[in-house]
This record gives C-alpha cells, sequence and structure tokens, in this order.
C-alpha cells in the first residue's frame, strides 16, 4: 500500500490536510511565490550579484583608531548603524548617540569621534576609489 491510501483508510482529515498542503506546495512552486511553509529551492540557488566596490568603515575616537573586534558588545550593530546612516543629513544626532553608545566601552572620555570610509575596488583589489571622512561628534 501506498502513504496515500494507508493515510486515506487511517485518518481521512489527515489525509485532506496532507494533499492540501502538497497542491498548495506545488501551486505557490508554480507561481515562485517563497514564503512559510512553502521554502523553495529557489531561494537558495539564485547566482550572487558581483560587488562593484568594497566599503570600510574606520572608527576613530580621539583620535585613536578604534577596532570594532575589541567591542565586548555588538560590533555587528555598529558596523551596521555606519553603512545604514545618512552622515550629511543628521550628524550631529549619530554623533551624539555613537558617543554616548561608546562611552560605556571605552574608560577614557571622547573629545572626538571621526569617521574614515573607504570605497574599493572590486574587480582590482587595494585600488581605492574614494575615501571620506565625518566628523561626527566634536567636544564643545
Amino acid at each position: 500500500m501506498s502513504l496515500l491510501s494507508k493515510s486515506f483508510q487511517i485518518n481521512k482529515l489527515l489525509f485532506l490536510a496532507f494533499v492540501l498542503f502538497v497542491c498548495g506546495q506545488v501551486f505557490f512552486t508554480y507561481k515562485g511565490v517563497e514564503t512559510f511553509p512553502f521554502w523553495n529551492y529557489g531561494m537558495y540557488s539564485a547566482k550572487l550579484a558581483k560587488h562593484v566596490k568594497l566599503e570600510t568603515y574606520n572608527l576613530y575616537i580621539n583620535g585613536k583608531k578604534l577596532d570594532l573586534n575589541s567591542i565586548p558588545r555588538s560590533k555587528n550593530y555598529i558596523s551596521y548603524r555606519l553603512k545604514s546612516y545618512d552622515y550629511n543629513s543628521e550628524k550631529e544626532k549619530f554623533g551624539l548617540w555613537l558617543k554616548k553608545y561608546l562611552s560605556g566601552i571605552s574608560s577614557e572620555s571622547i573629545e572626538e569621534i571621526t569617521l574614515e570610509h573607504c570605497s574599493y575596488s572590486a574587480d582590482m583589489p587595494y585600488t581605492l576609489i574614494q575615501k571620506n571622512e565625518y566628523s561626527l561628534y566634536q567636544s564643545r
């Protein structure tokens, strides 16, 4: 006996749920919808886009480079904020938040925070395309 005929004999409601699930999976695969619980192979088989440039972010506190790997708390959180922030619109607000956040990490008082944002060519490694420096915080 097959799985379907045996499940139909044992529990008709469970058989109906199984058939509906399979039909739903086939439908969503056909439509290209990738959502729970219909996760398709297509979610993981798409080609990765080639990077045009690589970006680095360096923070300098009072002229000294901050090693983001030495931050005991969520270093990824700071990296994410640095990548997603528009530095030209609200530098002061971001700088005050960053000073407050880093004050808990640094034992010395923070007088100045500078951000260095560099873009490198992905085709030719170590070829600097653009370098910007932003003064995010200066004590008054």
